[in-house]
């Protein structure tokens, strides 16, 4: 018996370091062949490579911080996969560009947006590669998303925000409220309301949002957990990482309620330029409906992307604009110009209308600004090299994963010269139309997140549009090119009437003891969108 169970432990043994000796062996080739791209500067796992780093909270920061020292393009390694990042304004055309040449998403890569569904393996709308089941969600999606539907959405995001507002202004200014909070509230129940036909429950300050609650415990099990590559060996040994499984397990369930009560409901009651309608209507290729788990997994993940990252972004404006008053004065007097703004010679002035928003320049310049330097999903998106590539020089095999860092990239001088690191609305303003984009700061609507027969492969329109002589058009916060985000423009419109409903009615400060904006930028965390992990408390006294 003792001479079997040796036997047994050595051929386990055995396996283990062939099995070590075989990723080794694939890892020293893939690092050898891109050995001649500078190396990110952190501590290296001789297996593990940078991975801790990666999933590190504050991995924004380090890579904006090493991106101008290593260049254009630099690498590192998570476990066996080698991510080149690339920050060259120009270079990312190939990255993000369409047809035969297109890099896709790779699914490995984006497996954690699939380890939050429980049941049988299933990607969704973020995580699947562009075959014909991305294109019938692509295409079914994006007419929910037109501008014409967008002015559906706005009396309901105003709806929403006035009754949040209203018990902020009933609490007296003395009482501290979390911005970020009260954002992911707006933007919970703008989702819901407009795009699922139901509220989530955030409206009423008074008491904790459970959904709230949930994405943010599954964000962070996402990033801590999920992302890391022993995560199997983790639920076995730390208590920490079951409690994560355990809170994905719970944004699951709930996923799971919300999925049914669809289910249930007359596909009569769902317009088809909804969110919850269109996903109904979504086919299989074969022409069978989705199933339940996957429609339960786009339900999930569509609706967590769509109101964290805009909360995100909105948390980051404030306490921008806090941070610079006089940035502040800046759009307080545009709001004044609309006749937006409270005064005691206007106490209660109109409210702002559709027409509105393509005018307020400054606004939609601030929200601008706002995703270039505090982009909610910090390190952008990740694609595949389809065949050999040189980018910025450099000879780029076959299967290589390309990251394209917001956090980075949107901070280049050679982007946005040597004030890239500062808060400056006005330099969108100025931006002209020479670069293809817009005179002013106006937010494009027209074909936001439209999905384009030719976009998945056809050899049309080749050529990507992510930037014309080295200068960015927008901000890389919703990705470019045929993957980019398809609800982009419902984040915008959140981000817009909210802005401008609070300001309009309020004066804002940071409550005592939040401490400087800078030391709160200090804190901010990454766990897959940036947050501030002790929330951003304000005083809001009315006008």
């Amino acid at each position: 018996m003792y001479l079997l169970l040796a036997a047994l432990l050595l051929a386990s043994v055995v396996v283990v370091v062939a099995l070590i000796a075989h990723v080794v062996g694939k890892i020293t080739k893939r690092e050898a062949a891109l050995s001649a791209i500078p190396e990110f500067n952190a501590r290296k796992h001789w297996l593990f490579g940078h991975w801790q780093t990666f999933i590190d909270p504050k991995i924004h920061q380090y890579v904006a911080e090493q991106a101008p020292l290593l260049g254009p393009i630099f690498r590192m390694r998570v476990a066996d996969a080698v991510i080149c990042l690339v920050t060259d304004p120009v270079e990312i055309n190939k990255i993000f560009c369409r047809g035969p040449d297109m890099m896709d998403k790779e699914e490995v890569a984006y497996s954690p947006f699939n380890l939050i569904h429980w049941g049988p393996p299933t990607t969704n709308i973020v995580s699947m590669k562009t075959d014909d089941q991305w294109k019938l969600l692509r295409k079914g999606l994006s007419p929910c998303f037109s501008s014409t539907n967008m002015k559906t959405a706005m009396p309901v995001i105003q709806s929403i925000s006035s009754k949040i507002l209203d018990q902020i202004d009933a609490a007296g200014p003395t009482k501290a409220f979390d911005m970020l909070d009260t954002a992911r509230r707006v933007t919970a129940e703008a989702i819901g309301q407009w795009g699922f036909k139901r509220s989530f429950g955030g409206e009423d300050l008074s008491k904790p949002n459970y959904l709230v609650k949930l994405i943010n415990q599954m964000f962070t099990a996402m990033h801590c957990l999920w992302m890391n590559p022993l995560w199997g060996v983790s639920l076995l040994i730390s208590k920490e990482a079951r409690m994560h499984r355990t809170n994905t397990r719970a944004y699951d369930d709930y996923m799971a309620g919300v999925t049914r009560e669809l289910q249930a409901r007359p596909l009569g009651e769902l317009p088809s330029d909804c969110i919850a309608g269109a996903l109904m209507r979504v086919t299989q290729p074969s022409g069978e409906a989705l199933s339940f788990h996957q429609l339960k997994s786009n339900v999930a993940i569509v609706i967590a992307a769509g109101f964290e990252t805009s909360a995100s972004a909105i948390t980051s404006a404030v306490l921008s604009l806090i941070q610079h008053p006089t940035k502040l004065t800046r759009l307080e007097e545009e709001l004044d110009a609309f006749g937006l703004l409270k005064t005691l010679r206007r106490p209660e002035p109109r409210a702002v209308e559709w027409d509105d928003l393509g005018r307020m320049f400054y606004l939609n310049a601030v929200i601008k600004e706002t995703l270039r330097l505090y982009p909610p999903a910090s390190l952008g998106s990740m694609r595949a090299t389809n065949k050999p590539t040189t980018l910025c020089g450099y000879d780029v095999p076959a299967g290589t994963f390309l990251l394209v860092p917001g956090c980075a990239l949107d901070r280049s001088t050679a982007v946005y010269g040597e004030d890239a690191d500062e808060f400056r609305p006005d330099r969108w303003l100025s931006r002209s139309s020479d670069i293809g984009g817009k005179d002013g700061a106006g937010i494009t609507w027209a074909g936001t997140g439209a999905y384009d027969d030719e976009d998945a492969g056809s050899g049309a329109d080749q050529a990507s549009t992510a930037s014309v002589k080295g200068r960015l058009k927008e901000p890389i916060a919703f990705s470019m090119g045929p993957r980019d985000c398809v609800g982009q423009a419902l984040a915008r419109l959140d981000a817009q009437v909210f802005l401008a409903m609070l300001f309009s009615r309020f004066r804002v400060s940071l409550a005592p003891g939040m401490g400087s904006p800078e030391e709160i930028w200090s804190k901010t965390a990454y766990h897959v969108t940036l947050a501030m992990p002790d929330g951003l408390w304000l005083c809001m006294e009315a006008r």
